[in-house]
């Protein structure tokens, strides 16, 4: 994606493999942006873009991400709003912000990532060199990282003024925030037939913040 004032909304992504071109070395993201100057394929900066309702699920081979941001030549690439999406069973980490600054996560439901590696990677949302203001709340993260890892990690020397809070976390690491929930069952409709709305009851249901 290059350009400003995209919205990708309601797409369904699902089942791709490293199989379905074989001989090549594919990376597989639901969305990427990034500055450098290829030959062929000039990108432009992004600024002002809105990713939300879509749905990625079993994409699990090595190299899988939902969001790739990256501005290299430095074209001032900003403000992202990723909200009320739900990401299923990849291969790699969610997100990952380099030099692409007013990042937000809301409302996000993310489940079984990382699945190459076991254990899983200690981080699944990463923000440095420049990637400032980023944020992230309200979102659901289960079965993401390890138990000591830090799920989210934004560098202090290239990624100011981050803010975490008001997450469910399940399985998913001890990242610091003041409120939310930490190591409940979220408690699913039916994830085998890939319901992720919460059942009655569910204790991270409320505990949302502003």
């Amino acid at each position: 994606v290059g350009g400003s004032r995209n919205i990708i909304r309601n797409n369904y992504w699902h089942d791709c493999f490293w199989s379905d071109v074989p001989g090549s070395k594919p990376h597989i993201d639901g969305v990427q942006h990034g500055t450098a100057k290829f030959k062929d394929w000039p990108t432009p900066a992004s600024i002002g873009t809105l990713i939300e309702s879509n749905f990625m699920h079993n994409v699990p081979d090595n190299h899988t991400h939902f969001l790739m941001l990256e501005d290299p030549a430095g074209l001032g690439s900003s403000h992202y709003i990723v909200r009320n999406n739900v990401l299923h069973h990849l291969g790699g980490y969610v997100l990952i912000a380099i030099q692409v600054g007013h990042v937000k996560l809301f409302q996000n439901t993310i489940v079984d990532v990382w699945v190459t590696r076991k254990p899983k990677g200690v981080y699944c949302v990463s923000f440095s060199k420049g990637a400032d203001n980023a944020k992230i709340f309200n979102n659901l993260f289960a079965e993401s990282a390890p138990d000591n890892g830090d799920l989210y990690r934004a560098y202090p020397k290239g990624a100011k003024a981050f803010v975490a809070d008001y997450n469910g976390i399940f399985r998913s690491g001890n990242p610091p925030q003041v409120h939310g929930v930490k190591g409940a069952n979220p408690g699913f409709v039916d994830r085998k037939k890939l319901s992720f709305y919460l059942k009655n009851g569910s204790p991270v249901i409320g505990k949302g913040g502003p």
